[in-house]
């Protein structure tokens, strides 16, 4: 999440609300929160926040990273795509659900 509402108006309020609208339809728990002040350009794997939640050790914390946008994760496509690639190899993605 960015910490101030975005270009359409989305407040860090209304993300989590919808992100925790999303995970209890899904039968999820929400275990934590990567709210970003940086912009959405900067690496997730360098996020200070979404960064620290990608480490070998914080792995077994969660299973969905679930996000209000793809571009509340990045806006750029080399590192959504590395991020797309790293939750997948480390199970985190489930077709079909």
């Amino acid at each position: 999440m960015s910490r101030d509402a975005d270009e359409s108006g989305t407040s860090i309020e209304r993300q989590r609300e919808s992100i925790e609208q999303w995970s209890a339809m899904h039968g999820h728990t929400v275990v934590g929160w990567a709210i970003s002040v940086e912009s959405g350009t900067v690496d997730p794997f360098e996020s200070p926040e979404l960064g620290q939640w990608l480490k070998p050790n914080r792995l077994p914390e969660w299973d969905p990273l679930v996000a209000y946008r793809l571009d509340r994760l990045s806006r750029r496509v080399i590192p959504l795509n590395r991020l797309f690639g790293f939750v997948q190899e480390h199970g985190k993605v489930r077709i079909g659900e």
